[in-house]
């Protein structure tokens, strides 16, 4: 299991990597996404109120790298931290995340090469002393990939190539907007050296909040990186469990909001306020509620209970049936199950279509958890899924494939009913 380290509520104990320095992670990480050409003064301001992890990517789009650290290395001058004191994290975007005309690398190279020029960009970018021949000192606390790439393949390629990086300028890796399958794969697989210390999603509904992905984190020493928690979610910043708390330890709504999230264990949240009075209130909320735990802890689990109840109100079976070629296409091979997913909002349920399959009432996120989740409670070994496909056929919107094992009895199959909860 992860382990906090220091006082509760302050910070994690990344993995062992390769390396003799254990990472730690502070439970508020600074996030510098939009902040454009302010992005210098507000990770300072950040730093300077308290934050000590700084979340930023290679990708000009929407961070600017560059000035995040030139906000890191005024910090450290002016004496406000030393790098040691500090969490420092990047991303390695595919081409996909870039701009064209703007980006650290040439998009026509190979993904490994992509990875070097990205890396040698970020750690430029990033290092502490403001002598750029202090480069070769220079090192990055942790390293996402922004997302998976185009292939599975390709994502591993990209993973290797972080990993020659790794103690010396790299001490941990990571992985963004990932599905449970990609993460599965890069922990279990025999390719991959160094396991991820970090995943970093999107809290929200439409990913039915990672309850089965942060599930594995746990299991795994995995610390879940939450971003977008508060913009995604303003009925869960207004419920009641919420309220209820903000009252109780005489904090804001949103700094209860995150408490919360972080309550559900091995969560490190992503904090993005421009606001130098909301930085102080935000950074001191942990430890308020550390106290409220310690006076009235029968009463904090009654509402860390009831606010686990709000992200986990779903309860539905998933009823999984062959398609026909005809009802996906005429490439379709008889050991695939096709899944076909239309959004209409609200939860997940099961419709009959024309084509003699069935239609997951859900986004394609929900699609493809919901297959994973159910072929794995039938111990299926399941293949790599594929990224949805539109399709123009009536009442299909997107499709999932999942590649399974030709020796799958589907009679079985077929009558197999799976509770996911």
């Amino acid at each position: 299991m992860t382990r906090t380290v220091g006082k509760m509520w302050e910070k994690y104990c990344l993995r062992p990597t390769q390396g003799p320095v254990s990472t730690t992670i502070p439970v508020f990480v600074y996030g510098t996404a939009w902040k454009k050409e302010r992005s210098a003064d507000l990770v300072y301001n950040a730093i300077k109120a308290g934050f000590r992890a700084v979340d930023t990517a290679a990708q000009p789009r929407h961070y600017q790298e560059h000035l995040v650290g030139d906000g890191i290395r005024r910090a450290i001058a002016d004496g406000i931290v030393g790098r040691a004191d500090l969490y420092v994290q990047t991303k390695y975007s595919p081409v996909s995340a870039q701009d064209l005309a703007n980006m650290p690398y040439d998009p026509s190279a190979t993904v490994t090469d992509q990875v070097h020029a990205s890396i040698k960009s970020s750690l430029h970018n990033l290092r502490s002393n403001i002598d750029p021949d202090s480069v070769d000192e220079s090192y990055i606390d942790t390293v996402i990939i922004h997302s998976p790439l185009s292939t599975l393949a390709q994502t591993l390629e990209a993973w290797h190539a972080l990993e020659t990086y790794v103690p010396r300028h790299i001490r941990n890796l990571g992985i963004s907007n990932c599905t449970l399958s990609i993460l599965r794969e890069l922990c279990t697989s025999s390719q991959t050296t160094v396991k991820p210390s970090v995943v970093q999603n999107r809290f929200y509904e439409d990913t039915l909040f990672d309850v089965p992905l942060r599930a594995f984190c746990r299991e795994n020493q995995i610390i879940y990186q939450s971003f977008w928690t508060l913009t995604a979610n303003p009925d869960l910043v207004r419920s009641e469990p919420v309220q209820q708390l903000a009252h109780h330890v005489n904090i804001t709504p949103a700094a209860a909001f995150y408490t919360l999230v972080m309550g559900l264990k091995d969560v490190a949240v992503l904090n993005g306020t421009k606001d130098e009075s909301r930085m102080k209130e935000d950074l001191s909320a942990p430890k308020q509620v550390e106290n409220f735990t310690l006076k009235q802890p029968e009463l904090w689990q009654q509402i860390l209970t009831d606010f686990r109840a709000c992200v986990i109100t779903w309860q539905y079976e998933v009823l999984i049936l062959v398609t026909t070629a005809d009802s996906v296409n005429a490439s379709t091979e008889p050991g695939q199950l096709g899944l076909a997913a239309e959004y209409y909002g609200g939860l997940p349920t099961l419709v009959p279509s024309r084509y003699n399959t069935w239609h997951i009432n859900s986004n394609s996120f929900t699609a493809q958890w919901a297959l994973s989740a159910a072929a794995s409670r039938l111990n299926l070994d399941v293949g790599q899924f594929t990224r949805p496909i539109e399709r123009h056929l009536p009442s299909i919107d997107q499709l999932l494939v999942l590649d399974l094992p030709p020796v799958v009895d589907f009679g079985n199959l077929l009558s197999a009913s799976v509770l996911i909860h």
